[in-house]
């Protein structure tokens, strides 16, 4: 066997070599980062259930953000604004929290704030744990306090209910005006009467919050 091929041997099985290695490190860290992702959720759940109300608790560090952003965002499986409600609709063990990209995607459709339904529906009904029921005693999916016919207005999921809501409001208030300052006296006539401002810095507090998880992300 002549060096020439000895040679062409040595540098494929070279090649082979680290094509495996590459591939191995590639499949267990993305296998790694799935498992400290679910960590990650697990934690939160745990932190909320402790009485935690914001990510991450005062006084710690969570660096496993960083995993979430590569796992979510560097393969475009979800964008950072998905990531970032979906933690904050988890923190407050909203039933809408597998929805966070339908309030994305709801938001951008029309052209508002993408933070501002799911912060209405935080302070209306803490993000739909405390919707409620029609005089039917049936379930409505009505986060965002909604009444319609001197009833609680009844939506058939919480995926009707966001998709409803974005298209009244970017209607009926125009995307312009969008946002709680400017909707306060319409939206909620009786709070803006009784203490003026004040539904509209709830909602505030609760859109900074959200936006405070996604610029850590």
């Amino acid at each position: 066997m002549n060096k020439s091929l000895i040679l062409k041997i040595a540098c494929a099985l070279y090649i082979c070599f680290w094509l495996f290695i590459s591939y191995y490190f590639v499949k267990n860290r993305n296998g790694h980062e799935i498992t400290v992702l679910s960590e990650l959720l697990a934690q939160t759940k745990s932190y909320r259930e402790s009485g935690f109300f914001t990510y991450p608790p005062q006084g710690e560090t969570l660096t496993k953000r960083g995993v979430v952003k590569s796992v979510y965002i560097k393969r475009g499986m979800e964008d950072k604004k998905t990531v970032a409600l979906q933690i904050f609709l988890t923190n407050y063990n909203s039933p809408m929290a597998d929805y966070a990209q339908v309030f994305v995607e709801e938001a951008e459709r029309y052209g508002f704030d993408w933070r501002l339904s799911p912060s209405i529906a935080m302070l209306e009904t803490a993000a739909g744990r405390l919707a409620p029921k029609n005089k039917n005693g049936e379930i409505t999916y009505n986060a965002w306090g909604w009444r319609e016919g001197g009833d609680w207005k009844k939506f058939s999921s919480w995926e009707d209910g966001i998709r409803y809501v974005a298209h009244r409001l970017a209607y009926g208030y125009g995307v312009k005006n969008l946002n709680p300052k400017t909707m306060e006296p319409t939206y909620c006539q009786s709070c803006h009467e009784a203490a003026p401002g004040k539904w509209a810095e709830g909602v505030t507090k609760y859109m900074n919050e959200i936006q405070s998880i996604y610029n850590n992300l």
